[in-house]
């Protein structure tokens, strides 16, 4: 399974419905390296499910990496329907990025108005 690779031009598209997760990565960083493996085992995985896999290269990608503020790469977010629900920061195992997943689809707590 190959994961596709976003940009700043067609993320909000690809993110907008259902269940997605974004690997900011740079091909400089070793630690990302190292999370690739994991992070293409996890996509597998998770391929039933409907959940889809992007990753996006930092350093052609700078203007996302500042619209999610994001300080490092890897950086994992964890999307449903184009809102950020969750993210992971560094490297992870496969165990660790799927409780992640698991986690953030839990449902959100309903915020009480106060007047």
């Amino acid at each position: 399974m190959a994961i596709e690779e976003v940009n700043k031009d067609d993320i909000e598209k690809k993110i907008a419905k259902g269940t997605n997760i974004v690997l900011f990565y740079s091909l400089d960083c070793h630690a990302c390296e190292k999370m690739k493996p994991n992070y293409k085992s996890t996509a597998q995985a998770k391929e039933k499910e409907g959940i889809k896999f992007f990753q996006s290269d930092v350093n052609k990608n700078m203007k996302l990496m500042f619209k999610y503020d994001l300080d490092s790469a890897p950086s994992m977010l964890i999307f449903k329907d184009g809102m950020e629900i969750g993210r992971l920061m560094g490297l992870h195992t496969q165990e660790e990025i799927i409780l992640a997943i698991k986690n953030a689809n839990k449902e959100q707590p309903k915020l009480a108005m106060i007047r």
